[in-house]
């Protein structure tokens, strides 16, 4: 299920707190604030009375950022991460995304793995970004059928040779994405 405006931050917020520190949580006003912002939305995994996971992303004109990907643990290991992640870009696209990008902790080997298996490449690095002074890989990829498909090459090298940059806001852990496919769907809540 696809969320926009404020009236689903409590629900994203609690999903959030599921995979996430104290210290990284995104708690509901900030999420409140970030989807009341123009482009962006949500998308959830599983029935919407119990989601087991969340994506939040922002489009602006043809590129979209990757806020944050969240699991609960009782949907990890499930595909959840990849049904969302693919959910995310599918709806990135239909608001006329020609590329995404993010930024994840380098540690996180499951996450860089998720999104090197769709299509991610690493295209800089943005030093002392998270709070406890690590740095993040700023990766990207090209949106297939978005506004910048047919001057990009797989992995986010433009056709040119120059490269694509831009963020995601959270840091990721191992445990929170998973590898194999599942099904979310992103729909558009009434107004």
């Amino acid at each position: 299920m696809m969320v926009e405006g404020k009236s689903h931050a409590a629900l994203l917020a609690g999903l959030h707190a599921t995979a996430f520190t104290a210290v990284e949580r995104w708690d509901a006003a900030a999420l409140a604030a970030l989807l009341d912002m123009p482009g962006c939305f949500g998308c959830l995994h599983g029935p919407t009375e119990a989601p087991g996971g969340m994506a939040l992303v922002r489009v602006a004109a043809d590129e979209a950022e990757l806020l944050t990907i969240a699991v609960s643990p009782a949907s990890r290991r499930a595909g959840a991460g990849a049904a969302l992640l693919e959910q995310a870009m599918a709806e990135a696209v239909r608001r006329g995304a020609g590329r995404m990008f993010l930024e994840v902790a380098p540690v996180n080997e499951a996450a860089c793995a998720l999104y090197r298996r769709h299509g991610f490449a690493q295209i800089g690095r943005r030093r002392d970004y998270y709070a406890d002074g690590s740095d993040a890989l700023v990766m990207a990829r090209v949106l297939t059928g978005g506004a910048q498909a047919g001057g990009t090459q797989a992995g986010g090298a433009q056709a040119s040779g120059a490269q694509e940059t831009a963020a995601t806001t959270e840091p990721h852990d191992p445990d929170r994405v998973d590898a194999a496919l599942a099904v979310s769907a992103c729909v558009s809540p009434p107004a």
